[in-house]
């Protein structure tokens, strides 16, 4: 096997959304929507970990300003109804405070 440096590694250890749709559906024999149940049980109980593509990375890990977290929703319902286009999965609008 040919040497794969640590970058090669990880890249290839991270699939898009429709890669991961449809390996779920082709190792599981299921429908879109059981794939997606499973995924987001996943996420949700933490063996599953997901980043957006344009995820921002902590410059400043110190000082009074801190930038906050653009984790993606770790709720098992928001992978089973989240909107996707293409291999885009589309964040959630920012929660808003009633009032």
């Amino acid at each position: 096997m040919p040497y794969q440096s640590r970058a090669e590694r990880e890249a290839a250890s991270y699939m898009t959304w429709s890669q991961l749709l449809k390996h779920v559906r082709d190792a599981e024999q299921c429908e879109k929507k059981e794939a997606r149940r499973q995924i987001g049980n996943s996420v949700m109980d933490g063996v599953l970990f997901v980043r957006w593509a344009g995820e921002r990375k902590n410059v400043f890990n110190s000082g009074p300003i801190q930038l906050p977290a653009d984790d993606p929703p770790r709720d098992a319902q928001y992978w089973q109804e989240c909107k996707t286009r293409r291999d885009l999965v589309l964040e959630p609008l920012p929660m808003t405070a009633s009032g």
